[in-house]
């Protein structure tokens, strides 16, 4: 028989409530941490996005400086004062006309879906398929509730909102005062480092200042192009799309490509032929953005290599939505140029290869 002592039930309770106590806490650590980094990376893009706006106004300011003479802070207001009062004015003359357009919009493209899902209907795996997908939303409408929704939509707008003024904020006060900002970056760096850290954030925002006016020209181009090309096709809101198209190339790849979902789907309600139209002339349109339109611009300002610009956006559209692909592409321009100017040139000695092309213009 043996006499080894055995273990009390009630220590084996509380070891196994301790075990279990200790995976809840790191699992709710991993959790709150995730959630942290997901929290700070919004308001870094957020940030960032002010700093591009304060890029903006603090190069306008400058050239409006130098051809009236004025000081630099006034020119700064008036270059302030007058996009607020275009906007403004923007709004209140054309506010009624835009809202209208976007409603039509609105309406045309619930008409061009049920036409859509009419033709998908008449086939027997298109039929399966959104019967299928009723059921699913059906079931998600039946557990969330009303409340949910409205509460979701206003959260949604209160952020949009929010980030607007964050980001207005921040690239006004940024342009008000740049060297002091410039100044408590160098001032973190050793003595000897500074002057190298000033010449790479001159480097930084000429990049920054050469992207934004290349992805300005972009967006105006195809802003104008994709109107008149929409009118010549008989496209209904022509000029709603456009605009639609110009906002969107602001972000390089993914947004041309979503630009060309509500043009086909209204160009549908005219017909299949017009709608292979529009996708002719959108694909023609890209094609030549991205062959002749953009190498021309980018002989001035900044090219980035296609397969890292899309990979960016993928990856910060999942950590941060809307934001993160909107900002992916200044924010891998400046990377490029701060792995390019610390690492190849200070780190490996390398000052032949450029990351970045960019010509002289």
């Amino acid at each position: 028989m043996s006499n080894a002592p055995t273990t009390p039930p009630a220590s084996n309770d509380r070891a196994y409530l301790r075990h279990v106590l200790i995976t809840i806490l790191l699992v709710s650590s991993v959790w709150i941490t995730w959630q942290l980094v997901l929290y700070a990376a919004q308001v870094f893009l957020l940030a960032y996005l002010g700093i591009l706006l304060g890029v903006f106004f603090c190069r306008v300011s400058g050239l409006v400086s130098h051809w009236t003479r004025l000081p630099y802070h006034v020119a700064l207001g008036l270059v302030v004062f007058l996009l607020v009062a275009v906007s403004l004015i923007g709004l209140v003359v054309m506010g009624a006309q835009i809202a209208n357009q976007i409603e039509q919009l609105a309406t045309q493209l619930q008409k061009a879906t049920a036409t859509v899902t009419e033709q998908i209907r008449a086939t027997g795996w298109g039929e399966w398929l959104l019967d299928e997908a009723s059921q699913a939303g059906n079931g998600a409408v039946t557990r969330g509730n009303a409340w949910s929704t409205i509460f979701g939509i206003f959260s949604t707008a209160m952020g949009a909102f929010l980030g607007i003024l964050i980001v207005g904020f921040v690239g006004f006060y940024v342009a008000t005062n740049p060297r002091q900002y410039r100044r408590g970056i160098l001032v973190l760096l050793p003595i000897h480092r500074r002057a190298r850290a000033q010449e790479v954030l001159e480097i930084l925002g000429e990049i920054l200042w050469r992207w934004i006016l290349g992805r300005i020209a972009g967006m105006l181009i195809i802003g104008i192009a994709s109107m008149i090309g929409l009118w010549l096709l008989s496209v209904p809101l022509a000029m709603t799309l456009g605009v639609i198209a110009g906002l969107l190339n602001f972000i390089p790849n993914i947004g041309p490509t979503v630009a060309l979902i509500p043009a086909v789907l209204l160009a549908l309600q005219q017909g299949p032929q017009v709608a292979l139209y529009v996708v002719i002339f959108y694909l023609a349109l890209q094609g030549v953005e991205s062959y002749i339109i953009t190498p021309l611009i980018e002989q001035h300002q900044v090219s980035l290599p296609p397969a890292l610009l899309i990979t960016g956006e993928v990856l910060l559209g999942v950590l941060a939505g809307v934001t993160g692909v909107i900002v992916a592409a200044p924010l891998m321009a400046a990377v490029l140029v701060l792995v390019q100017e610390l690492y190849i040139k200070d780190v490996l000695g390398d000052h032949t290869v450029h990351a970045l092309p960019v010509q002289e213009g």
